[in-house]
């Protein structure tokens, strides 16, 4: 996948997830809600990383985030 092909499909993930954990708040649903959150916030910061480089398999995106060239 080219990197601005997967930048756009982590955002418009993070969007889903993100729309997800509004609707388990509205209903409660706090187990849901923060999976969801959690998930939203990952493919977020996947798609920034996959702007510049390729995705690393993680969950934890400080440390690739952090060595990204500051503008």
């Amino acid at each position: 996948m080219r990197s601005r092909d997967d930048s756009v499909y982590r955002l418009e993930l993070a969007k889903g997830y993100l729309a997800r954990a509004e609707s388990d708040a509205v209903d409660e649903q706090w187990d849901g809600c923060l999976a969801n959150a959690q998930e939203a916030v990952e493919n977020a910061g996947k798609s920034i990383l996959a702007h510049f480089r390729p995705v690393p398999h993680t969950h934890d995106l400080i440390e690739p985030l952090e060595q990204l060239p500051h503008v």
